[in-house]
């Protein structure tokens, strides 16, 4: 296939990828017992999917005739196929996910047929891998160093972090026969409330109006920002510092969806305390300007929540706000749900 072929095959698939990876990480998330089966083949999809979207970069970037001649192996059809298997064997481990027993068995039957997708999962990526290698080769401008340094930051990328004590998966290990490991390997979430940043929400005031928290009506607008006002008052040379830097950029109407379930799940929690009104919910503007977006809301003392941003998605712990259900939960534009555990890549 020539290298502009590449830019138009290799779409489809990244799109398949991309809804294997969502099935999946769902349905670890909400297992009761941590499976590495479902953990490896999550990580290889993920790997694949970024894989893919590198060599449909650089192919992109071939401009030269004699270039975009380049011949290479992609036969989608045989990607197509193992994508398929491995949503059908999600989907019908989903559909009785609520069974543990049946789950177990489930996945101990299903052994064979997961082991096989991993080894094709992984002949898949060698074969991206030298498609990648041909592709540099055939531009003046890419060098074997630049190869490696997609790889590793690949790799990188599709490693779980290690925020909520996920398994490091090492990248050519194979399933063992005890594949489902129990909850006990996995420790609970713990928050550092000391190194990670916080949201001071949880405010008291005494003998001052909610209008101690607007700016003078002689600024010309009540709800400036400390950049607005260095500017409007002459300080123009420390707007630039008091300027956000944005580190993960969303749509802003995905992160007022993501915002609005944020503060409809906190007001739910403490609905029935009476200086629940009083507090300044999170703003995730405030996520978005920390390169790691982590962040600790506390409302009382050893009381709290833990948010963290996981792409256009939140995961939320729960601290010391009460002992039935699990703790953790995900908060995407249109759901909330709770977790048995996070499966988070790194960014």
């Amino acid at each position: 296939m020539e290298a502009a072929g590449l830019v138009f095959a290799i779409p489809p698939i990244v799109v398949m990828c991309v809804t294997v990876v969502q099935e999946l990480r769902k349905l670890t998330e909400t297992m009761q017992t941590a499976n590495k089966t479902l953990l490896s083949l999550l990580s290889r999809v993920e790997r694949m999917r970024l894989y893919l979207d590198s060599v449909r970069a650089l192919a992109k970037q071939l401009r030269d005739p004699k270039q975009m001649a380049v011949m290479v192996t992609f036969n989608d059809t045989d990607y197509r196929q193992t994508l398929n298997v491995l949503r059908s064997l999600v989907d019908q481990g989903a559909a009785h996910s609520d069974n543990q027993w049946w789950m177990k068995t489930y996945w101990v039957t299903q052994r064979t047929k997961a082991t096989q997708l991993l080894r094709s999962l992984q002949d898949h990526e060698a074969e991206i891998t030298l498609m990648l290698s041909l592709i540099c080769a055939q531009s003046n401008v890419r060098t074997e160093k630049h190869v490696s340094n997609i790889v590793d930051q690949i790799e990188r990328q599709s490693r779980f972090r290690d925020k909520y004590d996920m398994l490091e998966l090492d990248r050519d290990s194979d399933i063992r026969e005890d594949d489902t490991l129990d909850n006990a390997n996995l420790r609970e979430p713990v928050v550092d409330t000391q190194s990670v940043p916080l949201w001071p929400g949880y405010i008291l005031r005494e003998g001052l109006s909610d209008g101690t928290r607007w700016a003078n009506d002689m600024l010309g607008f009540r709800d400036l920002t400390a950049a607005e006002i260095a500017r409007t008052m002459g300080f123009s040379h420390l707007s630039r510092e008091l300027a956000p830097v944005i580190y993960h950029p969303l749509p802003p109407a995905t992160l007022a969806r993501l915002e609005s379930q944020l503060h409809a799940t906190m007001r739910q929690d403490l609905k029935r305390c009476s200086w629940s009104s009083s507090l300044v919910l999170p703003d995730l503007n405030a996520l978005t300007e920390l390169k790691v977006p982590n962040m600790w809301f506390p409302i009382q003392v050893e009381k709290g929540y833990h948010i963290c941003l996981d792409g256009r998605e939140l995961v939320i712990s729960k601290v010391g706000l009460g002992t039935q259900g699990p703790m953790l939960y995900r908060i995407t534009e249109t759901e909330v749900y709770p977790l048995e555990r996070a499966v988070m890549f790194d960014q």
